[in-house]
């Protein structure tokens, strides 16, 4: 009686999750996009407001599920490094770690 019931709840459970994909039009299109060693150099500016670049070098994977009714559902990691040059030489230049 155990196993039927096991054996039932299974079921339930996999039925549920074909009738959410139906209900969204269909199977889903996956795409994985890999980044390795990126550079974006960008305008920046410290907690001062004094301007300065930005150089961002990173590391990362980026997954998105499309559905066939057009909603999406993306997530991904990033880890890498970063520098902000201060344009005015007197001041300090910034550099640290994102993970």
């Amino acid at each position: 009686m155990r196993r039927m019931a096991l054996l039932c709840a299974s079921f339930a459970v996999v039925a549920a999750g074909a009738g959410n994909a139906l209900a969204h039009g269909g199977p889903p299109t996956t795409t994985t996009a890999t980044f390795h060693n990126a550079t974006e150099v960008v305008p920046g500016s410290d907690c001062d407001g004094n301007a300065g670049t930005e150089t961002h070098v990173f590391n990362g994977v980026l997954h998105t599920t499309e559905f066939a009714d057009g909603h999406q559902h993306v997530t991904g990691t990033m880890a890498g490094n970063w520098a902000l040059d201060v344009t005015d030489p007197s001041l300090p230049d910034y550099e640290g770690v994102a993970s």
